[in-house]
């Protein structure tokens, strides 16, 4: 039957099945690409732990006191932001005197009457988060200024010159004025809150005198008569204190926990404003640095780069050969790591040296004698960047599969197996 096919449609079937093996192929070398990523990577995190466990060892550049101090302003920051949070909690349950107070003056804005219409719940929680988002709001400002000022007039001490008396004489001053200013405002603070007691006080009142009425009601209808035995009793008198004492009592116990708490918030508005906080331009790297935690991550990373990279080789060896060359490419920045696990070479490009850098961090094209590509690779890297001009180099003088032919500038090279996966180590 003869061929109805045209030109046209042939070269279409050709590109659909040229495009096909490219689809394949590029799905092929991106496994081979994560998995070389994935290595490169793990051998980047191990390499920058075991830099730090060397300086902390040799104390290089002062590591340990580093640590010391991105530590300690780790927790300051913890500690800072933990005061504002409990701040935060202790100022909102507090603050219902002074809500309720605030309600009523915001009421006339929402069309609320406050002598008629009750106050709605929102309105009171809103007046509550905005008292204590004020009051957080102007300790943190208060904060940010004086630590401004001090900065300032610190720093210009620190460069005075000898004879400037009087200049040194007026930053002091200065600075003890900043310093007076934050007791100053902590006072503020605390006068604030003995006011707000008051209200806590008179809630407490309220309360008592509710609970004397509901006694007495409670009183009224008992009438402390009892009958034993067919004899009727009453119950003998008590002596019973003051009602004066009692309601006294009551307040005081009442409103002595709102004390309490307010107490407690003046401190914590003390700590905020005492507290130094670290430059927020310094990262804190080392914070978390503990030398026997380093040494576990620096083993684990090893142990499974080791892994990885063994798996890139398994996976390049046992390839159908029409991918091999491609994957041995694309998997080329891991193939001194690979020859250094196995402990010779088993997986390279032809004409090309693939050698780990030495113990100095001396690249393979820097050193003077480079290793044999059959034997040991020595105490070198995990990886080594062999760059990309073998591309150049098989363009110009790779020698053939016998090592002893070059191939011509219009000859395209011929894989050479043998160099690649060396005897023994072929699929």
């Amino acid at each position: 039957m003869p061929n109805t096919q045209s030109q046209f449609e042939i070269e279409r079937n050709q590109q659909r099945i040229s495009d096909r093996q490219h689809g394949r192929l590029r799905k092929v070398i991106a496994i081979a690409r994560g998995m070389v990523e994935h290595a490169l990577s793990l051998n980047l995190k191990a390499s920058r732990i075991e830099k730090q466990l060397q300086d902390h060892d040799t104390d290089n550049d002062g590591f340990r006191a580093r640590v010391r101090a991105d530590r300690r302003d780790w927790l300051l920051l913890w500690v800072f932001w933990g005061t504002i949070l409990l701040y935060t909690v202790l100022e909102f349950m507090t603050s219902g005197d002074i809500a309720e107070m605030l309600a009523c003056q915001m009421a006339p804005h929402f069309g609320i009457d406050p002598a008629t219409g009750g106050m709605p719940i929102w309105l009171r929680r809103s007046a509550g988060v905005g008292f204590v988002a004020g009051m957080l709001l102007a300790t943190l400002l208060v904060k940010l200024i004086s630590g401004w000022f001090l900065d300032s007039f610190k720093t210009a001490r620190a460069a005075l010159m000898p004879g400037e008396d009087r200049r040194y004489r007026g930053l002091t001053c200065g600075i003890w004025g900043i310093y007076l200013s934050k007791v100053a405002y902590v006072a503020a603070v605390a006068g604030l809150y003995v006011w707000l007691f008051g209200f806590a006080q008179q809630r407490a009142a309220f309360m008592a005198d509710l609970a004397a009425e509901q006694k007495q009601t409670a009183e009224w209808t008992d009438l402390g008569v009892k009958i034993e035995g067919g004899v009727v009793e009453t119950d003998e008198a008590v002596p019973a204190k003051s009602s004066a004492a009692t309601e006294t009592e009551t307040v005081a116990r009442l409103a002595g926990a709102t004390g309490v708490f307010y107490a407690v918030i003046v401190l914590l508005h003390a700590c905020v404003l005492l507290l130094p906080i670290p430059d927020p331009s310094r990262e804190l790297e080392l914070a978390h640095f503990k030398k026997g935690v380093a040494d576990k991550q620096a083993v684990a990373l090893r142990a499974e780069e080791r892994q990885t990279l063994r798996e890139i080789y398994e996976h390049v060896r046992i390839a159908p050969e029409q991918y091999r060359s491609d994957l041995v490419e694309a998997t080329e920045p891991v193939h001194a790591a690979i020859n250094q696990i196995y402990g010779r070479r088993v997986i390279g490009i032809a004409g090309v040296e693939s050698t780990p850098p030495d113990s100095n961090g001396t690249s393979a094209a820097a050193r003077p004698q480079p290793l044999n590509p059959n034997g040991p690779n020595g105490n070198g890297g995990a990886h080594a960047a062999n760059g990309h001009s073998h591309v150049a180099t098989a363009a110009a003088s790779i020698n053939g599969s016998n090592g002893q032919h070059p191939i011509g500038e219009e000859e395209p090279p011929v894989a050479d197996w043998d160099a690649i996966f060396p005897s023994g180590h072929r699929a």
